[in-house]
């Protein structure tokens, strides 16, 4: 499309802090509401107000985020709804759908308000930036709001774009706000024509892939409002729609995932779903737990997949979630264990292994490098592991950890451990700030290796590995080699649990003070390169 003025990768900045966060006078009204769930050469519009759209090569396709969807094939295939005064949005808008797309990068429209050769507002799933974008043009240039992360192509992504001419305009990610800037004034009406579903007729920027639940409001819905959408549907439903609760959406899973969900109106039972058939036996509300089961995520073939959740009523009724996307990781066979503590419960393993952290007294709330990061609450706050035998390496090792230290560390402070009670180290990463900043040791059948070096700074995060390859234990600081010693032999098999921000030490607990995340062990001595491009879900 054509740019004038653009804000890429807002996200990354400060968020802009608007007071009223949809300060239209009233409630925004439903415009327009298409949910694609019948077949037909005609869309008819749910909100009432007779802005029915016509398929150009769309077609209808079963598997939709909630029933049917439209097919696009990215090329010419559009829905036209023929423009009117009611599609203007004088006081703001709300625009949103569900998108799964089908591959193609560039401009993927939508929808789009066509206005001669531009647009008046527009919502994006791809576009030169990378990402989604929301698009609008107030009478001067137009404003595209982009993000630079890339939709998972066959998954399911709910966007939502609103702008308040109050305060600006804002981009959601599955409910999640991603993007916002500053923007003052009317969406251009002079010359304002059809409503495009799936492409336009101005540049020629069609979209690949299935498009379902479109909707348009005539002001902007608060954040709390948007929140709730992917869980809304055009078709209206008796009740509440139950919710996946865990593992957190979009996040990359492996081994065994703890998955739960949460229901109204009293069902008789849930039935999970992955990529919609069954998964396992429906299940029963357990005190404590809630709707949950195990989910072998290493069984799933590597890429994303479709949780979802089905409650069971007596009266013989179901109501289904909304698709809830995760990524399942191609298995490493030298990843002996990875820890990303996105959880409250136990810390998942994402390696494949299914070796969960058992948590005591910490808190999985804090920002780390990925969603959130480990941190104490009493001075004995840990994650552990227990011992087993995939935990020891042998002839060659690498741990690796993001840290954010949050006071002056005091002493040799525990990252990464493996060591029993009374017990030498088997392996182990400290922080040690009196003593240079990281410390790496390794006890083999050779003796004890000890390499300290680089600097952790009080708020500041920083990557720090341990590697062993049978020659010489190196330690790396933000993926650069700090140091090495020469080493040698085989890593002790011992007993010990592994032990993260707390560990044994010579008859007390040592503790390491600021957020630990990523943690990650492999039998194999990684390079910087490897180190740098780890992507292992963590």
């Amino acid at each position: 499309m054509a740019l004038a003025a653009a804000v890429a990768g807002a996200a990354a900045a400060a968020p802009l802090s608007f007071p009223g966060a949809a300060s239209a006078a009233a409630d925004p009204q439903l415009v327009a509401a298409y949910g694609f769930d019948t077949a037909a050469t005609a869309t008819l519009d749910a909100s009432g107000n007779g802005h029915t759209g016509t398929l150009e090569g769309a077609a209808w396709a079963a598997g939709g985020a909630f029933g049917g969807a439209l097919s696009f094939d990215g090329t010419d295939d559009r829905v036209v709804v023929p423009g009117d005064s009611g599609l203007d949005l004088a006081a703001g808008f709300t625009l949103a759908a569900w998108v799964k797309p089908g591959g193609g990068d560039g401009w993927r429209t939508v929808l789009l308000r066509e206005r001669g050769d531009g647009l008046a507002y527009g919502l994006y799933a791809g576009s030169e930036f990378g990402g989604p974008d929301a698009a609008l043009n107030t009478g001067g240039s137009d404003v595209n709001l982009g993000t630079e992360g890339a939709l998972p192509v066959g998954a399911w992504s709910h966007l939502a774009a609103t702008y308040d001419p109050a305060v600006g305009l804002k981009l959601y990610v599955d409910g999640v706000l991603a993007a916002e800037v500053e923007e003052h004034g009317t969406p251009a009406a002079d010359g304002a024509g059809d409503l495009s579903i799936g492409g336009n007729a101005v540049w020629g920027e069609y979209f690949q892939g299935l498009i379902d639940e479109v909707r348009v409001w005539d002001g902007p819905l608060a954040a709390n409002a948007v929140a709730l959408l992917p869980d809304s549907s055009v078709a209206p439903t008796a009740g509440a729609r139950p919710r996946i609760a865990a593992p957190p959406r979009g996040t990359r899973v492996g081994g065994t995932v703890f998955v739960r969900a949460t229901a109204s109106g009293a069902p008789t039972a849930v039935q999970f779903l992955l990529d919609g058939a069954p998964l396992g036996a429906p299940v029963q509300y357990r005190f404590g737990v809630g709707y949950a089961v195990d989910w072998t995520a290493g069984g799933a073939t590597a890429g994303w997949h479709a949780l979802g959740a089905r409650a069971l009523y007596a009266d013989g009724s179901s109501l289904d979630s909304a698709p809830f996307a995760v990524d399942v990781a191609a298995v490493d066979p030298t990843l002996l264990g990875a820890w990303g503590f996105n959880e409250s419960g136990p810390a998942y393993d994402y390696s494949g292994r299914g070796n969960r952290a058992t948590l005591n007294d910490v808190s999985t709330a804090s920002p780390g490098e990925f969603r959130t990061g480990l941190r104490k609450n009493g001075e004995l706050g840990s994650a552990r592991v227990n011992d087993v035998p995939e935990l020891s390496p042998g002839g060659a090792l690498t741990v690796s950890a993001w840290v954010q230290p949050y006071t002056d560390l005091d002493g040799t402070q525990p990252l990464v451990v493996k060591r029993a009670w009374g017990g030498p180290i088997e392996y182990g990463l400290f922080a040690a700030r009196d003593n240079g900043g990281v410390t790496g040791v390794i006890t083999t059948d050779a003796g004890t290796f000890t390499v300290t070096a680089g600097d952790l700074n009080v708020g500041q995060p920083a990557h720090v590995s341990l590697t062993y390859d049978g020659a010489a234990l190196r330690l790396f600081v933000e993926y650069t080699e700090v140091a090495s010693v020469p080493a040698e032999g085989t890593v002790i098999d011992g007993t010990g649990q592994l032990s993260m921000l707390s560990a044994p030490g010579n008859g007390q607990y040592d503790e390491y003070l600021g957020v630990l995340d990523s943690v990650r062990v492999y039998n194999r001595a990684l390079t910087a390169e490897q180190l740098a491009s780890d992507n292992t879900p963590a």
